[in-house]
C-alpha cells in the first residue's frame, strides 16, 4: 500500500487539493468569460440590440412559412418597400408620411 501522490503549489510549497483547484481554474475561466461576454455588450449599442432582436423574430416566423417564398409574397414585399435606403429621393417624404400616420393613429 502505497501512499497516496501529494501535489504542492510550487511558490508555497503547501499541499493542494485538486478538486478544489480545477474548481478554482474552472470558476475563474467563468468569471474572464462573463467578462468578456459583458464588455461585447458594453460595446454595443441599443439599435443594434433591436435590429438583432427584430431579425431573431423575422427568422421564427420565416421558420413557420412554406419553404420558398415567391416574389409576390405580400409579406416579403412590404418588408422591402418598408426599407429606406441611404441616397432615395424619396425618403424625407416616405419619412413625414409615416411620422403623420403614426400621429393620426396614437
Amino acid at each position: 500500500a502505497h501512499a497516496a501522490t501529494v501535489y504542492r503549489d510550487r511558490r508555497t510549497g503547501k499541499a493542494i487539493n485538486l478538486a478544489d483547484e480545477a474548481a478554482r481554474i474552472e470558476a475563474e475561466r467563468e468569471k474572464k468569460a462573463q467578462e468578456a461576454r459583458e464588455q461585447f455588450e458594453w460595446g454595443r449599442g441599443t439599435k443594434q440590440k433591436e435590429a438583432e432582436a427584430e431579425a431573431r423574430a423575422e427568422l421564427k416566423a420565416v421558420a413557420n412559412e412554406p419553404f420558398a417564398r415567391r416574389a409576390d409574397d405580400p409579406k416579403l414585399e412590404k418588408m422591402r418597400r418598408d426599407v429606406i435606403r441611404d441616397g432615395d429621393p424619396m425618403a424625407d417624404y416616405i419619412r413625414q408620411s409615416r411620422a403623420q400616420e403614426e400621429e393620426k393613429a396614437t
